[in-house]
């Protein structure tokens, strides 16, 4: 994943497909996000992955590449739909190498964090998070990192943001640092050998409950 491409504003196609169901480890191409660019996709409140239902799956291949360690959890966005009192949901990390997973559910920001560091920056990685109703999951190249249950206000509040990718919908000091490539969203909560396979597969054709697929090429 050498390729770099320098962005200040990038819209990408909803439905993009690329080759017919080919394992990969990762792609060997791939957006390099700087700290000062970021993937807008332009689809506000109206877009199928702005989720209110209680259950979904985020993924995605990244490549941290930022230098002194951060202790501040929510430093650098891998992807996210939300703002701060409005809604949404966002997946990120730091430079304390920890994953987290936020959403808010209409009365205040519900966040699983991994309890420990687990990505290795300038190393490959597959991540995920799987909600399922209450049942929170966070996946590291296809193992669970922790995991959490909700027992109340599990659906999320709409998002008023369209989806960005390596940047913060509210914050502009979030940007993701690093490489970018492979983000899934489905409507689905995927099993542990679904999110294992995901992260090994190049989806050539749409399967049930993918809603978007940016292989940022």
């Amino acid at each position: 994943m050498t390729r770099t491409l320098i962005i200040r504003f990038l819209a990408i196609t909803l439905w993009t497909i690329l080759g017919s169901g080919n394992s990969v480890s990762a792609q060997n191409k791939s957006i390099r996000f700087g700290g000062n660019n970021f993937a807008d996709i332009g689809i506000g409140v109206s877009s199928p992955f702005n989720f209110t239902s209680e259950s979904f799956t985020l993924e995605a291949w990244i490549k941290p590449d930022w230098g002194s360690a951060d202790s501040n959890t929510s430093r650098y966005t891998i992807f996210c739909n939300s703002v701060p009192l409005g809604g949404g949901y966002v997946l990120r990390t730091s430079g304390s190498n920890k994953l987290s997973f936020s959403y808010y559910n209409g009365t205040a920001w519900q966040e699983l964090v991994t309890s420990v560091p687990v990505l290795k920056p300038g190393k490959w990685q597959h991540v995920s998070v799987t909600k399922d109703a209450g049942a929170i999951v966070i996946y590291l190249n296809g193992q669970v990192v922790s995991t959490a249950t909700v027992s109340t206000n599990t659906n999320i509040s709409a998002g008023l943001s369209s989806l960005k990718i390596g940047a913060n919908c509210s914050y502009n000091d979030r940007k993701f640092i690093g490489s970018i490539d492979e983000v899934k969203i489905w409507d689905v909560a995927r099993t542990q050998a679904e999110v294992a396979f995901d992260g090994m597969e190049i989806c050539g054709t749409f399967p049930t409950g993918l809603v978007a697929y940016y292989q940022l090429n």
